[in-house]
């Protein structure tokens, strides 16, 4: 009887042993898959932190190229109002070479005039002479 108790103990000792392995593998698997997601979880947030930085770069590319743009539109409408003056600044230039042309006629139909008056006066003076000699 003696015998049998003993083989009975000893079976729900291993059976007992076999509960325990059992639970700790059960545990081992759950820590297991804990792990896993875990991992999962950490390898997304990566996923997102990379992804946050890349639409932090794109934003800054493209607060970058509407800088540029303006630039350039600002820099256009530098070289369309420089034009302008230049533009402007020829024509005064030109407005004053025609003032000065039409000075210098005036003078010169001026002189003209004169010419022509000293001539008559002269030829007046000459007919004067010779009627005066007569």
């Amino acid at each position: 009887m003696s015998h049998l108790y003993y083989l009975y103990q000893t079976i729900s000792h291993l059976y007992y042993l076999y509960q325990t392995i059992s639970h700790l593998y059960y545990l081992y698997q759950t820590i297991s898959h804990l792990y896993y997601l875990y991992q999962t979880i950490s390898h997304l947030y990566y996923l997102y932190q990379t992804i946050s930085h890349l639409y932090y770069l794109y934003q800054t590319i493209s607060h970058l190229y509407y800088l540029y743009q303006t630039i350039s539109h600002l820099y256009y409408l530098y070289q369309t109002i420089s034009h302008l003056y230049y533009l402007y600044q020829t024509i005064s230039h030109l407005y004053y070479l025609y003032q000065t042309i039409s000075h210098l006629y005036y003078i010169y139909q001026t002189i003209s005039h004169l010419y022509y008056l000293y001539q008559t006066i002269s030829h007046l003076y000459y007919l004067y002479q010779t009627i005066s000699h007569l």
